[in-house]
């Protein structure tokens, strides 16, 4: 395993962390908080990332089989789509 692969591995980690305390936020914190539209939305934005970080480590164990170059960009973009999507509620 080369040592940027052990990054994107972190980096599919730190999501999956974020995703189930955000949904854990979602499910017991934040109904009190604020309508039930804006919590209908963060568990929709969970759940896409719940999806996007599966989809990180689809391609990382791909690339353990079969590395390729255009992978890296799959992982920026995916990563970079993740963070974007994580701003606009903060």
């Amino acid at each position: 395993m080369q040592q940027t692969d052990k990054v994107w591995w972190c980096i599919a980690a730190l999501s999956g962390a974020v995703m189930v305390i955000l949904g854990a936020y979602a499910a017991h914190g934040l109904a009190a908080r604020t309508t039930e539209a804006m919590v209908s939305a963060v568990e929709t934005g969970v759940r896409y990332q719940a999806w996007h970080t599966l989809a990180l480590m689809v391609v990382l164990v791909w690339r353990q089989v079969q590395p390729l170059t255009g992978q890296r960009w799959v992982l920026a973009l995916w990563s970079l789509g993740v963070v974007c999507f994580q701003a606009r509620f903060t």
